[in-house]
């Protein structure tokens, strides 16, 4: 599958509403099969930037990633005192602003990422191609394990160069790789819901 145009990153109340429609999908289809009792945080209803979802009792936010990072192969983290390469095919993005904001408020909170690459491959414009191997699957981390493993691997903090001096979604984020997190379970799901 090749790379598809995306919706404008700046745009951030059409992702808003994107993103609840993920949510309520993820909560009333995947986390019966992952056996999650979770509903969508009822806080949502009177502001739409606190934490998405309580799992299990447990306040928790859902990272819902279908683009790979595909140029993540130039990034490194650390593994046992090492440099290597990130692999695209299991890298997502941790926005450094939500570090700072769950930091301060948030400290217990869950984070679920949720990974379907409906892109697995990628022209860049010096006519280079990029193919990932297609993952799909739920991954959780808690903040406070999150952050260590940000301190000791040295995961790379990338700056979006296009969001630079521009409103809208997070100007940097932290390259996170997916093996290094508790994967649930080993079903895989291909389901792509669309917003009209």
């Amino acid at each position: 599958m090749t790379m598809t145009s995306m919706h404008d990153t700046k745009d951030r109340a059409w992702w808003y509403k994107y993103g609840e429609m993920g949510e309520r999908y993820f909560v009333e289809n995947i986390c019966p099969e992952i056996n999650l009792d979770a509903k969508i945080n009822p806080e949502k209803e009177r502001d739409p930037t606190v934490p998405d979802l309580v799992v299990n009792g447990q306040l928790s936010d859902l990272k819902t990633q279908k683009t790979p990072f595909f140029t993540a192969f130039r990034y490194h983290k650390m593994e046992n005192g090492i440099p290597v390469p990130y692999d695209p095919a299991y890298t997502v993005t941790f926005n450094y602003k939500d570090c700072k904001r769950y930091n301060k408020l948030y400290p217990d909170i869950d984070i679920y990422f949720w990974v379907n690459w409906k892109d697995t491959s990628y022209s860049s414009s010096f006519g280079t191609m990029v193919q990932v191997t297609p993952v799909s699957g739920v991954w959780v981390v808690n903040f406070d394990q999150l952050k260590t493993l940000i301190e000791e691997k040295q995961y790379h903090l990338h700056a979006y160069g296009k969001r630079v001096g521009r409103a809208g979604n997070a100007r940097d984020s932290y390259l996170i790789d997916l093996r290094d997190l508790r994967r649930l379970g080993t079903r895989t799901w291909n389901t792509l819901y669309n917003l009209n």
